[in-house]
């Protein structure tokens, strides 16, 4: 991704709410709707594409849901993925 004019790799965490009947079905279904979000911001080559890790999937009674919540990333840089313990 590019920051500041410089282009670097990075990882993300977010949060998207999705409508299911099953956990595995809102895995899949977040995971595309995240790869559309990124679609032109990523600038991987083929060869190196961008790995989506799904950390947790819940289910969360709809009258809970809060519509504000979900959407957009909080970026960090591969320095602090290393520290995270991820490669």
């Amino acid at each position: 991704m590019r920051f500041d004019d410089e282009v670097e790799k990075v990882g993300f965490f977010t949060t998207r709410w999705i409508d299911s009947f099953s956990l595995e079905d809102a895995k899949r279904q977040a995971i595309e709707l995240i790869k559309s979000e990124l679609q032109d911001l990523v600038l991987n080559k083929h060869s190196d594409p961008p790995k989506i890790i799904v950390e947790s999937v819940s289910v969360v009674d709809p009258s809970e849901r809060n519509p504000s919540q979900g959407g957009g990333f909080t970026w960090y840089g591969e320095d602090e993925q290393d520290e995270r313990g991820n490669a």
